[in-house]
Parts: structure tokens; C-alpha cells; sequence
């Protein structure tokens, strides 16, 4: 997520709302501070997931790492990303 919002990435919706505009911002900065408590390889994983928008299984081929162990690891970060959400 760092790396996207250094890169220019705006997840505003547009619609010109202040509040709106407010709340999405304090989402982004919360989401931001949680994922900070991720690891490298645990961030890794997200991106791939939720940025690049790849499967599990796609990202089991790419790295070798078994479709289950990759789904254990999911539920392990959003357990982790639960308790600062």
C-alpha cells in the first residue's frame, strides 16, 4: 500500500463530499498503519491478493508455496490486520 500511495494511487471516490472525502482518508491512513504491522513477506502476500488481483492458486504456482499454506497465511494477516482495524 506504501508503495501504491507513493506512486500517485488516489482511493478517493470522487464524489466531492468533504465527510466522505474525511472518512476515506482516515480509512486509508488506518489501513495504512495496519498493514505497517505486517511483515515484508506478509505484505507481499496482501498485494498480490488484493493489488494485483491474483488467486491463491495462481500465486502457489508462482511461488511454490502450497494453496494451503498460502491460505493459512491469509487467515493468519487477517487476524493480525483484525486487531488495528
Amino acid at each position: 500500500l506504501d508503495y501504491l500511495m507513493e506512486q500517485g494511487a488516489d482511493f478517493a471516490d470522487g464524489d466531492g463530499d468533504p465527510l466522505s472525502a474525511l472518512i476515506e482518508k482516515t480509512d486509508d491512513e488506518r489501513i495504512k498503519k495496519a498493514l505497517s504491522y505486517l511483515s515484508d513477506k506478509q505484505r507481499a502476500l496482501i498485494e498480490k491478493v488484493f493489488y494485483n488481483d491474483l488467486s491463491l492458486r495462481e500465486i502457489a504456482r508462482q511461488t511454490g508455496v502450497s494453496h494451503q499454506a498460502l491460505s493459512q497465511q491469509l487467515a493468519t494477516i487477517y487476524k493480525k490486520l483484525k486487531k488495528f482495524l
